[in-house]
């Protein structure tokens, strides 16, 4: 594959990347919004409900986002593999290597971020239950 066709891979798969991690971010941060709040359009959810979206819904998505920073950041690093190497500029090898530090990063703050967001989630729906039993 040509240099210059190499070159418009990485860059559709980092904006589809991104463009699909950004959608995803917003529905799993609203998904979180609802199990702390509470309501979903003015309604008051169940501790049950509440933490069946916490256990059906965030958690699936937070997974999802940083498997896909992960895929993300392995197919450019990869992408170099499919340069002709007669043709191949030396530096796209470490371009690809600086572009995928983004969406890897991107993996270990949604895994580790996660991990806190859940203990904060699951405290605030035990302190609920608390109040709720009091």
């Amino acid at each position: 594959m040509a240099n210059d066709q190499l070159a418009l891979v990485l860059l559709a798969a980092f904006w589809a990347g991104t463009s699909a991690v950004m959608s995803g971010i917003k529905l799993m941060n609203d998904t979180r919004d609802r199990i702390f709040i509470g309501l979903i359009d003015g309604k008051e959810l169940s501790l049950e409900h509440r933490y069946r979206l916490l256990n059906s819904d965030w958690v699936p998505m937070r997974l999802a986002l940083g498997s896909v920073s992960l895929v993300l950041a392995f197919i450019i690093v990869m992408l170099p593999r499919l340069a002709n190497a007669e043709t191949m500029k030396p530096s796209l090898p470490m371009v690809c290597y600086v572009a995928a530090f983004v969406p890897f990063a991107g993996f270990l703050y949604f895994i580790l971020m996660g991990i806190m967001e859940y203990r904060l989630i699951r405290r605030t729906l035990r302190e609920s239950e608390a109040q709720q039993q009091a």
